[in-house]
């Protein structure tokens, strides 16, 4: 993890999202007294659930990805192992697979439902999938990074 400067002290907790704007970010491994151990969005292991926003002909659908894993990230991208619990039926979503906007979903109390991952190309079929997500254009001020509190707020 990398070092922040701010922890128990601030309501800083282990497993809390970190923000960049609308965009999710990363987490808190560890929360010490007065730092914390975070993983940034990308480093290999990290897990977040998600949801995906599925644009079809037909308009657009959720889809709930589940927990997804990082892999690693490569430029602009994020590579995430994607379990496919429930995969997308290639009859609906054709054989080579949907565009599509991943969010964080929910199931996790610190880390809040509807921030933004990226986008990706989902593949259909049974899992587990290997996916990249192109991170959007920074967004905000690059420098800053807001934490969930316990309250629910981020700041």
């Amino acid at each position: 993890g990398r070092p922040m400067a701010a922890g128990r002290l601030d309501d800083v907790l282990t497993g809390a999202a970190l923000a960049r704007g609308p965009r999710f970010a990363g987490r808190v491994l560890h929360a010490g007294v007065a730092s914390a151990d975070v993983a940034l969005f990308g480093d290999p292991g990290l897990g977040v659930p998600a949801l995906a926003i599925l644009s079809g002909p037909g308009g657009e659908s959720v889809h709930v990805l589940g927990r997804v894993t990082c892999l690693g990230r490569q430029g602009d991208s994020v590579r995430l192992r994607w379990p496919a619990r429930v995969p997308l039926d290639p009859e609906v979503h054709g054989l080579l697979g949907v565009e599509a906007r991943l969010w964080t979903g929910s199931g996790e109390s610190l880390v809040p439902r509807g921030l933004l991952l990226g986008d990706a190309k989902l593949p259909t079929g049974p899992g587990p999938h290997v996916i990249t997500v192109h991170l959007p254009d920074p967004v905000g001020d690059a420098g800053g990074l807001t934490v969930r509190l316990p309250e629910g707020e981020l700041r």
